[in-house]
């Protein structure tokens, strides 16, 4: 018996959840029934298949690689180019502006009445498929003057850079378009100035709005859903050739067959729930899930919420989903003191005591109200701890630094990245307790995560989270920082309470297994 499954995951390596599902899931399938052979699904788009990720499998798949979905979304469907068409505006007058080695210099008389750095500009929302809708024209990293013997460095933050600028972000500024220098930044002296500008970034523009464009926007996509028409069909005989008897489509790869029995995962229903959340070529990609879904012989969700969303928002019956639960990474455990003191070393947080938060750094895992809450807590004379954050950068990061540095908790808020799976069990494992406060999710891995290293953990009391936390976690309204700050200080303030949530925990912990997971797909795929 052979299943084919979605493999973005094992190209991608960005979407942990949904590649540790697809390992977890596979490995547990093959222990209760070896007779099962797996081909991974691919499309080239996503890159080559990673070994380091496969290697995860207790099973070797075949590979098996076809165009399967989008060449390219409507945002990218303009004319466009990444040429910034850089031009200086000096008292009134153009001058063009050569665009050597990412930097643009002025050499003349210093302006009298105006200066600024024109450009073209467009929307990332529009031309790139990302969740930004700013007019952006040029992101800008460094500015100089020279004249006569002065060296004047223009700092990005400057209060006087406001014309033509968005804000400050990891030390760059973007342009509008029509970045202005104001005079009074510029020395008065009767010799040439030289300026220059580094350019850090450009982004891409639209060079073509007419009706021509709009058709021939048109053919190239009549063309490119023809065109991946017929690469869907010839993929779906080939895999009944090869002996495929089912399709699981795993998120990256929500194709449509005809003749092949198809079965879906559902992660979550977010992209519709929170729009906002999601970049518009993710929001695109999970429609196409959704027409998935519909056209499956089963879906299995990641939890009961998940199911009952599907159903509530798809009009998808219950009946056709399962809630196959999922697991954590085994390798989720409570450290020894020697590997937890080696770590916490290691990231500078030795003889701290902290609260830890992981999840990426992004609007939908509520950063920004746990800092206020976590200000609120020390406003309020509470023991020392720091706030230890473990997460890759989402979109939004900018704002959170700014919030933390807007509330003076450099020096307290702690920002780790690249930490692996190792090393979050001891950071976990040395932390007074864990907060995940998201707003939504589809189950919430760090809860039993947390509750793996023998963590307390307190987070949200809507969607999944409390589903998957039981009795064991302390629940607090996500929404009021308020009720997050009551809640930190509650667990600070009681060890008693955190050391009985911690027993709760390993106990909640229990509730989930891979194996369970695997034997409630094979009872559907009827191969248990």
């Amino acid at each position: 018996m052979m299943i084919a499954i979605d493999g973005g995951a094992f190209q991608q390596g960005l979407a942990a959840g949904i590649y540790n599902v697809a390992v977890g899931l596979m490995n547990a399938v093959a222990a209760r029934n070896p007779a099962i052979e797996f081909v991974l699904v691919i499309d080239p788009s996503f890159g080559d298949v990673r070994e380091e990720l496969v290697a995860r499998l207790s099973v070797k798949p075949r590979i098996f690689s076809a165009r399967l979905v989008p060449a390219k979304t409507e945002c990218v469907r303009h004319l466009t180019t990444t040429e910034p068409n850089l031009i200086f505006y000096v008292d009134g007058k153009y001058v063009p502006a050569e665009f050597i080695d990412n930097k643009v210099t002025y050499i003349g008389k210093a302006p009298r009445d105006s200066f600024r750095l024109l450009s073209r500009k467009d929307s990332p929302a529009v031309t790139e498929g990302t969740a930004d809708t700013r007019e952006l024209g040029v992101l800008i990293s460094h500015i100089t003057i020279r004249a006569d013997d002065q060296f004047i460095p223009v700092e990005l933050n400057d209060h006087r850079l406001t014309t033509g600028f968005h804000g400050v972000e990891w030390g760059c500024r973007w342009t509008n378009g029509a970045a202005e220098l104001p005079l009074e930044i510029f020395p008065v002296v009767e010799s040439d100035v030289k300026i220059e500008i580094t350019i850090a970034a450009v982004t891409r523009y639209r060079i073509g709005s007419s009706l021509f464009d709009a058709r021939l926007q048109q053919l190239s996509k009549r063309m490119d859903d023809l065109s991946l028409q017929v690469s869907t069909d010839r993929a779906e005989y080939e895999l009944i050739q090869m002996g495929a008897k089912a399709f699981i489509t795993n998120h990256f790869i929500p194709v449509r067959f005809s003749a092949l029995p198809q079965y879906s995962i559902l992660y979550d229903m977010i992209p519709i729930i929170f729009p906002d959340f999601f970049y518009s070529d993710a929001r695109e990609n999970f429609a196409n899930n959704i027409l998935a879904f519909k056209n499956s012989v089963h879906v299995f969700s990641i939890s009961e919420t998940s199911k009952f969303d599907l159903a509530r928002l798809a009009g998808i019956s219950s009946d056709k989903i399962t809630a196959m639960m999922i697991d954590i990474d085994p390798i989720f455990s409570r450290r020894s003191d020697e590997e937890i003191n080696e770590v916490l070393k290691r990231h500078r947080l030795e003889n701290k005591s902290y609260i830890i938060s992981v999840g990426t750094l992004e609007p939908r895992k509520n950063h920004g109200k746990l800092i206020e809450a976590y200000e609120i807590l020390l406003r309020n004379g509470a023991p020392s701890c720091d706030l230890v954050l473990v997460g890759k950068n989402g979109w939004g990061t900018s704002d959170l630094s700014d919030k933390i540095n807007a509330l003076g908790l450099e020096d307290r808020v702690h920002i780790l990245q690249g930490v692996s799976n190792d090393e979050l069990s001891a950071l976990y494992s040395g932390a007074l307790y864990s907060v995940y406060p998201s707003l939504y999710e589809g189950f919430g891995l760090p809860v039993i995560e947390a509750m793996a290293c023998g963590c307390p953990v307190i987070t949200s009391n809507r969607s999944s989270m409390s589903e998957i936390a039981g009795q064991a976690a302390l629940l607090v309204d996500p929404t009021s920082r308020e009720s997050l700050a009551v809640g930190l200080s509650e667990l600070l303030m009681h060890p008693s309470k955190r050391q009985h949530l911690t027993r709760l925990g390993y106990m909640q912990r229990r509730n989930f297994s891979w194996d369970i997971t695997a034997q409630r797909v094979l009872d559907v795929l009827e191969l248990g």
